[in-house]
């Protein structure tokens, strides 16, 4: 009869493990939902989109603002690793319940990409009178505002 006690509290659940199980099956389906719902979007923007602006840029703008918005793009992605590096030094902190240090960590992270994307604007901005941006995106039409 003893065995069975043990037994039993052996495979025991610890307490309110029953009532942890529901909210993480809903935060798991709700992630699941919005990455589906988040990928119809962004199929079904562009392709309502082109109708609209193409009509309303003409061929070289809309070229000129797809590029641009191409760039953009590409440009969301360029963290240089810090999202990766953030997330290897936020593992143990949060393993170890270091919520200072990995708040640290964070502040660190946006304040180094905060810095690079000033430096880069002002880079930008400056030269950007310098650059022939025709001749750089291969435009022959009107581009400039009339």
């Amino acid at each position: 009869m003893s065995s069975g006690v043990v037994e039993r509290t052996r495979h025991a659940h610890p307490p309110g493990a029953h009532r942890r199980r529901p909210d993480r099956g809903r935060r798991l389906l709700s992630g699941v939902a919005t990455a589906l719902l988040s990928r119809v979007a962004g199929l079904i923007v562009p392709i309502v989109l082109v109708p609209v602006t193409l009509p309303y840029f003409g061929n070289d703008l809309y070229g000129l603002w797809m590029a641009v918005a191409a760039l953009a793009g590409m440009a969301a992605f360029a963290d240089l690793g810090l999202g990766s590096g953030l997330m290897t030094k936020l593992a143990p902190c949060y393993a170890h319940g270091d919520t200072v240090q990995a708040r640290r960590f964070i502040s660190s992270a946006y304040l180094t990409l905060s810095v690079l994307a000033l430096a880069l604007t002002g880079l930008l901005w400056s030269s950007a009178g310098a650059v022939p941006w025709s001749a750089l995106f291969n435009v022959t039409g009107q581009v400039s505002p009339e």
